[in-house]
């Protein structure tokens, strides 16, 4: 799982273009998108055949199923950059083909092999963790941390699900936001429109509201 983990990374960052990691140089950066791309796929291609000859077949196929799901999340992912989508559902399904999968397949294996009774509920709440994993990782990128750079998603094309709520309640910004994402490069002035809305502070309570709500959830599906 932490491979697999690891060659996704090594993919995103090519695709995102991006120079850290993990506080790091970005392999991309350090070695070029082709050594990245090629370690990425000699990582998953070990995954697969460690699984094939020591692993359990129900196991492989379902691995398979979270790659095919990745693959179908980044594209997602791509195809919402320059874009405002009526709703929350293909943000909240990106997250669900990129991380949710692997949060349940990484947490079930054991139930899996025991086949217990409890694998389906123990699935459920997996995949709402997956979720909250990502929505945080959007909150942080509106309110910062010490090692994580803010408003990178605005600056790479993107809306999450912090900033949708806020454009989505504020016709003046969404129509600033269009006249942006129209352009289809950065604005470095859009950051700023977003850091100095009134409302956004309301935005950011509204998510975590959501986060709170989904965690309860969450906690019914474990008990």
């Amino acid at each position: 799982a932490e491979v697999v983990h690891t060659a996704t990374l090594l993919h995103d960052d090519v695709i995102d273009g991006a120079e850290v990691r993990r506080d790091g140089a970005a392999a991309n950066r350090r070695f070029g998108n082709t050594v990245a791309i090629l370690a990425g796929d000699a990582l998953l291609s070990d995954v697969m055949f460690q699984l094939a000859t020591h692993g359990h077949p129900e196991l492989l196929m379902s691995l398979c199923g979270v790659l095919k799901d990745a693959c179908r999340g980044e594209g997602l992912q791509h195809e919402l950059i320059w874009r405002i989508p009526p709703s929350l559902g293909p943000y909240l399904r990106v997250m669900e083909l990129k991380t949710a999968s692997l949060f349940r397949w990484c947490g079930s294996v054991g139930l899996t092999l025991a086949r217990h009774p409890a694998r389906d509920a123990a699935r459920a709440y997996l995949g709402k963790l997956g979720l909250l994993f990502q929505i945080s990782d959007d909150l942080l990128d509106v309110v910062g941390t010490d090692s994580k750079e803010r408003w990178m998603d605005l600056r790479e094309g993107r809306l999450n699900a912090v900033t949708w709520r806020l454009v989505h309640a504020e016709p003046d910004l969404r129509a600033r936001v269009e006249a942006s994402f129209s352009q289809r490069r950065p604005d470095h002035g859009l950051t700023w429109a977003f850091e100095d809305h009134p409302r956004l502070p309301a935005a950011v309570a509204d998510t975590r509201r959501a986060m709170r709500w989904l965690a309860g959830e969450a906690e019914r599906d474990l008990a």
